[in-house]
């Protein structure tokens, strides 16, 4: 796998695009990306679940920016993932 397939993987996981989706963007057999997705010492899985996260966490700096500015939606939500931590680390 070179190194330009590995950064649209990354781009492709930022923007949360289905999996299946990379698969086919990229050229792939389904299925076998489906396996290298799963094994976390494949460059695969490392690339998209960087890109993946970055997008996770634009989405939590937005809520929480949000809750600051008085959303109760936002709040409610930054709640939950106080709590889902809370109970991770209990």
């Amino acid at each position: 796998m070179n190194q330009d397939t590995l950064d649209e993987i990354k781009e492709l996981a930022q923007r949360c695009i289905h999996p299946r989706l990379i698969a086919i963007a990229v050229g792939m057999d389904e299925t076998l990306f489906r396996i290298e997705l799963e094994d976390p010492h494949s460059e695969i899985h490392k690339y998209y679940y960087d890109g993946f996260l970055q997008a996770k966490i634009q989405l939590h700096e937005s809520i929480i920016k949000s809750a600051g500015n008085g959303s109760n939606p936002a709040q409610q939500e930054l709640k939950k993932y106080i709590e889902q931590s809370e109970n991770f680390l209990t």
